[in-house]
């Protein structure tokens, strides 16, 4: 694509000239698309910020809610069967005979989840 120039009056030179356009076709083009993309990014860029000085006259917020205990674990072990929360706290029942205690652990299990 190109743009054909010509000209000159009196007794002057005349001027022809072909420019090419598609380079500074390429050029806005190119320029069009970084404008666009860094344009839409400006807004992720600023953050609001908005300090509230709190009236000392106002009752405190209530406490939030105390975090949920640990999942109860069970660990089926060759010498019996461990049942607990935390590992200090946990509790062990000894093989009886040649089976575990599952009424032991069944009745621990019980009263936990009455707790």
């Amino acid at each position: 694509m190109g743009v054909s120039v010509e000209g000159g009056k009196g007794r002057g030179r005349k001027v022809n000239a072909e420019l090419n356009l598609v380079p500074f076709i390429d050029l806005l083009s190119t320029l069009i698309t970084f404008l666009i993309a860094t344009a839409v990014w400006v807004e992720l860029s600023s953050m609001q910020v908005d300090q509230s000085i709190a009236d000392p006259n106002t009752p405190p917020a209530p406490p939030e809610d105390p975090p949920p205990p640990p999942p109860l674990t069970i660990h089926l072990r060759a010498d019996g069967i461990w049942l607990g929360r935390k590992a200090e706290e946990g509790k062990n029942f000894p093989i009886v005979g040649t089976s575990y205690d599952w009424a032991g652990v069944e009745k621990d299990i019980e009263t936990d989840r009455r707790e």
